[in-house]
Parts: structure tokens; sequence; C-alpha cells
């Protein structure tokens, strides 16, 4: 466990050993000016990740993305190899990435102000996310492709310039919790290519479009809806 402090980072503090749990003990992380990495990243640093890594566990901080000045979406500058020579380019600046991390959690986080996504999960199994706030990003609060079998509890996402949730593409049979979706300025929750998900005691209110809107992946697939949704 570490003593409350302040970090400011430019390279992300890289989770990446099985079995590690660090307790930031209510510290802030801070991505650094014109640094363009995530806050925090649990598990590979590729897109696709290139190896898969299992019960990792962050708690108890706070991530400002320092969106303000970062000037690309992606990790090093624009998101087009042609440009950015960076390998992890693919990567966004998210405030807490999770990528091919199977049971792992992220606990008691706030996350704020992120260029990109707050909380974006990718090919990740078995997951918990629990005591969540995530605000301010440039995207969505918190969004999670290529995601299963995982839970999403205490959970709140709001006043972000996209969605709330986003859970868009292979996002299937998960849980969502005891969660709130309020003031964002487009959805509060965007999902589509994703099945057998329950959303269990939650509130959607104040967004400026939809509450929730369930798309398809292609208008000429059916099969690419959110399909066997439940609330």
């Amino acid at each position: 466990q570490l003593a409350p402090s302040f970090y400011e980072c430019r390279e992300p503090i890289n989770l990446s050993t099985d079995g590690l749990t660090i307790d930031f003990g209510g510290s802030t992380v801070r991505v650094a000016d014109h640094a363009l990495r995530p806050g925090v990243l649990l598990g590979d640093l590729h897109t696709p990740p290139a190896r898969r890594y299992k019960d990792i566990t962050v708690r108890n901080l706070v991530v400002d993305g320092n969106r303000a000045n970062q000037a690309w979406e992606c990790w090093g500058g624009p998101c087009d190899p042609k440009v950015n020579q960076n390998p992890y380019w693919q990567q966004r600046v998210n405030g807490i990435t999770v990528n091919g991390c199977d049971d792992c959690s992220v606990l008691h986080a706030e996350v704020h102000s992120a260029r990109s996504g707050g909380v974006v999960v990718v090919s990740s199994d078995r997951l918990l996310i629990d005591g969540l706030e995530a605000w301010g990003a440039h995207f969505d609060g918190l969004a999670s492709y290529w995601t299963r079998d995982s839970v999403f509890r205490n959970v709140r996402v709001h006043n972000n310039d996209y969605a709330g949730f986003s859970f868009d593409l292979h996002f299937s049979n998960n849980r969502i919790e005891h969660f709130e979706s309020r003031d964002n300025r487009d959805h509060g929750m965007f999902i589509r290519l994703a099945s057998g998900n329950s959303f269990v005691r939650g509130r959607f209110s104040d967004n400026h479009k939809s509450g929730v809107y369930l798309d398809r992946a292609h208008s000429d697939h059916p099969g690419t809806c959110a399909s066997d949704t439940r609330f």
C-alpha cells in the first residue's frame, strides 16, 4: 500500500505482473502535459494484446487525464501509423485502460478529464470494477469491448462529452449493477453487438440524447444488435 501522494506521469503506470495488487491509498495520478499516454494500464501495452495477464488489482486512486494539455487521442500522436511511429499508437489516451487482463479488478477509483475515455476495457474476462466515478472525458465515461462474464458495480458516469456507458463489439454475459449515468452530452448508454447483459438497480437521467440507445453494428445484419439485454 502506498502513502497518499501526487504522481505526475509522462509514461503510464503499467501493471503487468500476474497476481499484483497495488493500493494507491487515495493518491492522484496525473498525466503530464503533452505526454499523450494513458494514466494507468492494467495488462498488455499492445493492441490487440500480445499476451494475457491475470489477477491484477488496483484500488483507491484518482486519475486526472489532463485532457486540456493532450493534443491527440492516441499514444504518441495522431491515430495514424503513417504519421505516428510509436509501436503503441493504437492505445488511446484513457484515464485507465484494462487490456488483455482476466480476473482483474479496479476498486474505488475516480477518473476525470481523460483525453479519450475515462475507463476503457478491451479483451478482458471476469473483470470486477467496483466503486467507480468517471466524468469529464472527451469521449465515454466507461467503455468496454470484447469483454465477457464481468461485473461493473457501484458505477457513476456523468458529464462526459459522449456516452456515459459505451458497450460496443462483443460485450457479453456481463452484469452492471447499482449504477448511475447522468448529464452526459450524448447517450446515457450506447450498446450494440452485445448479448446476455443485465442492468440492475440503476438510473439514466438528464442525458442530452437517449437514455439508452440500442443499435446494430451493421445495418443489414440483425445479428449485430444488442440482444438479450435485461433491465
